[in-house]
This record gives C-alpha cells, sequence and structure tokens, in this order.
C-alpha cells in the first residue's frame, strides 16, 4: 500500500476515531478527470484533498485509493472516520476510483485492489456472511456514484478477474 507520503498529502487537520465494527468497504469514483500514469494519479488525489480541505473537512473523505497505476493508497487510512458515507461514515470504510467511471471502464487492476483491500479488511462476503459486502455510494445515498462501469462489476457479484495467461 502507498502510504500518505507517497502522494504528498498535507497533514490532516484533524482524525475522527470511531470505535464501531466495519461491516461495509463503500466504493466512491470522483466523477472527475481520468488519470493516465502514477504521477497523474498523484495529483488527482492532492487536488481531491485540497477541494475537500477548501469545504472545511478534516481531510481528503475517503479511506483509501484503488488505481491502475499506484495501485492500494492509504487516504485516511484504517483509524480515521471516513468523511465520505453519509449516513453511514461510523460503520464503514470507503474506497474510491478516480475518473468517471460512467465515462471510463473499471480496470483489472482496480478490481483486484478493491478485493485484495476488502479481503484484507475481512469484510468479504464469504468471510463475513449477513450483511459484510462490497457496496457502492448509491446504496446508502441518492447519487450516480460510484459509475455505471463500477455499478455493472458489483451488480456481477463483483468477480475477481481472471488471471491472464500471457
Amino acid at each position: 500500500m502507498q502510504d500518505r507520503g507517497d502522494w504528498g498529502a498535507d497533514p490532516a487537520r484533524y482524525c475522527p476515531v470511531s470505535n464501531n465494527i466495519k461491516r461495509r468497504l463503500i466504493v466512491h469514483h470522483s466523477a472527475g478527470y481520468r488519470p493516465r500514469s502514477s504521477t497523474e494519479e498523484k495529483v488527482t488525489l492532492r487536488n481531491i484533498q485540497d477541494f475537500h480541505f477548501g469545504r472545511g473537512w478534516s481531510d481528503i473523505a475517503y479511506n483509501f485509493g484503488a488505481h491502475r497505476y499506484l495501485g492500494l493508497t492509504q487516504l485516511r487510512g484504517f483509524f480515521c472516520l471516513n468523511g465520505a458515507n453519509t449516513p453511514a461514515n461510523d460503520s464503514t470504510f470507503s474506497i474510491v476510483l478516480l475518473g468517471h467511471m460512467s465515462l471510463n471502464q473499471i480496470t483489472d487492476e482496480e478490481k483486484n485492489v478493491i478485493l485484495d483491500l476488502a479481503d484484507y479488511l475481512n469484510i468479504a462476503p464469504e468471510a463475513c456472511p449477513g450483511g459484510c459486502a462490497i457496496g457502492a455510494h448509491q446504496d446508502i445515498s441518492a447519487t450516480a456514484c460510484p459509475g455505471d462501469s463500477t455499478m455493472e462489476w458489483l451488480n456481477a457479484g463483483h468477480p475477481r478477474p481472471k488471471a491472464c495467461v500471457c
């Protein structure tokens, strides 16, 4: 996992904490520009953090990022309460895909990052039946987030991409 320093994060203003068990990983998209390199992904994350600071928030809203080039990034991380899943911030983690996922396709790399994180957090459906799941922002709020291509994958049961036999 890339830590906050790897993408040039400014320090969080504060870190709200919740001791609740996190039962879901909620997927978002940034609904903006789709970065074409790891450098552009870092710049995009800093721009999102600046935008969220401008709204008076404590930090970038998401716990993690799933990226084509950087892989998994720590945004707020494991211990700071996310700010992206209202009204369920205290019982969920959030992960963001960069770009507008109705105009772009979610990649196998991004899918694997999400699935690997869910496995690590032990919230994959098979690890935690009866309410633990990978979900979409639109499952908890009136929004089109995380975009059409991500919803197609999530609605198909978020299958793991097949390994390339190259």
